[in-house]
């Protein structure tokens, strides 16, 4: 049954991988647990996602947080996240049909790739509940802010008469496109079930999260759903491997992914 699930998330996730669109991406995680007296735990947590079946990177962020037991079955935590976000190079129309100015000008925009630096803060609880001998839950609330500061990106302009494509004088011209500083707030709500037999090194689980922006009445902007499994190497050491679906309500149209999720974890 171990190798039967294996196998199956394996081929999943090499059938997701192989697709290499944009809408296909790999999320590395690789994190680290130290465990202190009195219910604490000291956590640093790192995190590569790609796109293009890894052809591209979206993202990488560094966390460090801290964690309490004050109870069995319940977690607190609080965490700080560095976070760097890649947006590729980005063209738009600047088009016009109009008949009484046919030697007007047009072209289109173009704007630079870029890098987004974000401050993320986050605050967490978490219960878990065991039902009979092997079904595990767990229901996590968090907490989220984060911070992207004010950014110039470059962008040009390009112009021309469309009828006899001739370049306008000035063109292409520079025009730096100013991205304002803003704060987003969400609440995000993880469903987990897991199945968690005695002496049992291969875990399977699946979770569903959403994502409510606080700014915006609790509205729904994102969901999540993923399958997978654990396998505990030893005390120390774990793996996981998972698929996930990325749902982003917001967008419009809806902007889904479709996500290898590799992780590794240490705990002393």
């Amino acid at each position: 049954m171990t190798r039967r699930l294996l196998l199956c998330l394996l081929a999943l996730a090499t059938a997701t991988a192989h697709a290499g669109g944009p809408d296909f991406g790999v999320w590395t995680e690789i994190g680290a647990t130290k465990v202190l007296p009195h219910g604490l735990s000291l956590n640093l947590d790192a995190d590569l996602r790609t796109t293009y079946a890894s052809r591209r990177i979206d993202r990488w962020s560094l966390a460090v947080g801290l964690g309490y037991k004050p109870t069995k079955g319940v977690k607190l935590s609080a965490a700080y996240s560095f976070l760097h976000s890649y947006t590729p190079v980005e063209r738009k129309a600047h088009y016009k049909d109009d008949v009484e100015q046919p030697n007007m000008w047009n072209g289109y925009n173009e704007t630079a790739a870029f890098w987004t630096p974000r401050h993320r803060f986050s605050a967490d609880i978490t219960g878990e509940l065991r039902l009979g001998r092997v079904v595990r839950i767990s229901l996590r609330e968090r907490y989220q802010i984060t911070h992207q500061a004010e950014q110039t990106i470059d962008r040009t302009k390009y112009r021309f008469r469309r009828a006899t494509l001739e370049p306008k004088a000035d063109s292409p011209e520079f025009d730096p496109k100013v991205r304002e500083a803003r704060t987003r707030q969400y609440l995000r709500s993880r469903l987990k079930l897991e199945l968690d037999g005695k002496g049992w090194r291969v875990k399977p689980f699946a979770t569903y999260e959403i994502h409510n922006d606080l700014a915006r009445a609790f509205k729904l902007s994102n969901t999540r759903a993923s399958v997978g499994a654990t396998y505990k190497i030893n005390r120390r050491h774990d793996v996981m491997l998972a698929y996930l679906f990325n749902n982003e309500v917001d967008e419009q149209p809806h902007e889904g992914k479709h996500v290898v999720n590799v992780g590794y974890g240490l705990k002393f």
